[in-house]
């Protein structure tokens, strides 16, 4: 497992984070028992992960807890958050979301969390948010009950990052959760310069999403996209998108993979997103501990060839309006 330094927290971080929300929520969503949960998050520990991310509406939550009666409290990283309202305007007040971060504690089963993020939050609520919810998470920080406070985005409707661009003015939060893939890199010049500039940590999510997971749903993604004249169909192969980025059967059992080559398109996509610079965690998310030990391997895995991301690049520069959901 590679580590790094997430951001102004000087917290010493695993480059893969476990996810806990999603479409599996570690296979709870799926009709998995809470034991088959800690399995999953046992596995990643056990691999290097220490960063274990959930929410108060993710229902994994307590598969950390569970997590914590055999490993070291000082030993990972816990991030949670909670909603103040996803469309506005503000559903609770600054005493309601004390008892929030409290319940999180409890739920939890520890004394602090690391990073408590506001979930999801509206760019129409940053003003308020900065007068009414912020003021309350630092004074938990200054109690000792959150190390550090955080922001998520909405990105399924924020393609663009407008919430980061209102809030990071504001210079207040420690770190913050992005939406950035193959298919929306808008991050890049939008909030990545800024979020630098603050030293801010960051955490990846959508990375992998349906669009790109899925070959047909990304074949036809692509399609639209030409379409819709966002692609320029000279730089793809429309009938077999990324085709580029696939070694052959015989290049992978020759060993070309290790010296920068890489099997799927999946593969490709998480380890562009952990070399944009500026993102210190890529969130990945699963129910499945060969599907974890998969994802995790090419988190790791060497860098793209120049050539390859750059042309990741010039494909998609002009696509703002999706997520890949």
């Amino acid at each position: 497992m590679q580590y790094t330094t997430l951001g102004r927290t000087n917290l010493h971080v695993s480059v893969a984070g476990l996810g806990g929300g999603g479409h599996s929520r570690l296979g709870l969503r799926l009709g998995r028992s809470l034991d088959d949960a800690l399995t999953v998050a046992q596995a990643a520990f056990d691999q290097g992960v220490n960063v274990f991310d959930t929410a108060q509406g993710y229902g994994t939550e307590p598969v950390l807890a569970k997590l914590l009666d055999t490993v070291p409290r000082d030993q990972i990283v816990i991030s949670t958050k909670a909603g103040i309202g996803w469309m506005g305007p503000i559903n609770c007040t600054p005493q309601e979301f004390a008892k929030t971060i409290d319940d999180r504690l409890t739920q939890l089963n520890t004394d602090y969390i690391d990073i408590m993020y506001i979930h999801g939050l509206h760019p129409d609520l940053v003003d308020d948010a900065m007068e009414m919810i912020v003021p309350v998470m630092q004074k938990a920080r200054d109690a000792g009950k959150v190390r550090f406070i955080g922001v998520t985005e909405m990105f399924e409707h924020d393609f663009t990052h407008q919430m980061l661009q209102r809030a990071l003015p504001y210079d207040c939060f420690d770190v913050v959760m992005l939406g950035f893939n193959i298919l929306n890199q808008t991050a890049r010049d939008t909030v990545l310069p800024m979020i630098q500039k603050q030293n801010v940590g960051t955490m990846c999510m959508f990375a992998i999403r349906q669009a790109l997971s899925n070959e047909d749903r990304f074949k036809q993604t692509i399609n639209q996209l030409i379409d819709e004249g966002r692609i320029d169909p000279a730089l793809i192969n429309a009938t077999n998108p990324l085709d580029f980025l696939k070694l052959t059967s015989a290049e992978i059992s020759g060993g070309t993979s290790g010296g920068g080559g890489y099997a799927d398109i999946v593969d490709a996509c998480y380890r562009f997103c952990r070399d944009e610079p500026g993102m210190d965690i890529v969130l990945t998310g699963t129910s499945n501990t060969a599907h974890l030990a998969a994802n995790l391997q090419s988190i790791n895995a060497p860098a793209l060839p120049v050539e390859h991301r750059q042309r990741l690049i010039d494909i998609f520069k002009n696509v703002d309006h999706l997520s890949g959901d």
